[in-house]
């Protein structure tokens, strides 16, 4: 199993990976994806996107571990070499994964313990799934 950041020549081959595994994603503005690989094929990636070049925050989103690899621990290690380098790094995800979050140095905060431009892109979200919750990571 091997943990990369990709490049930016790696965009068409994660963008077909989200597609095979019939997961919706997207990149945002300026990203960072990193994939989990075994035998050269990527079976896992996340995306810490940079809504601009100046945000000091960075939106962890499209965490996606293929069906067979899930329950092994990658998606821990794949979220902690992502988060590695990265300050602040903020993820909405749903409140059933709480644990899986803590258990990855995340804390839960209330919408109003992040930019406002974040806040604004939560509760867009969060129209469409109302169990989202707010996760922050700060490194030091």
């Amino acid at each position: 199993m091997m943990f990369n950041k990709s490049t930016k020549e790696d965009k068409k081959s994660i963008k077909h990976f989200y597609k095979r595994e019939r997961y919706s994603a997207s990149f945002m503005g300026y990203d960072h994806c990193y994939t989990a690989t075994y035998n050269n094929e990527i079976i896992g990636s996340v995306i810490l996107s940079y809504i601009n070049k100046t945000n000091k925050y960075a939106l962890l989103h499209a965490l996606y571990m293929s069906p067979l690899y899930r329950n092994n621990g990658y998606a821990n290690e794949l979220i902690n070499h992502a988060c590695n380098g990265h300050k602040n790094v903020v993820c909405f995800a749903d409140k059933s994964l709480e644990g899986f979050y803590k258990n990855n140095g995340f804390i839960n905060t209330s919408s109003d313990g992040i930019p406002l431009y974040l806040q604004q892109r939560f509760n867009r979200y969060t129209i469409k799934n109302c169990h989202l919750t707010v996760y922050i990571k700060k490194s030091l």
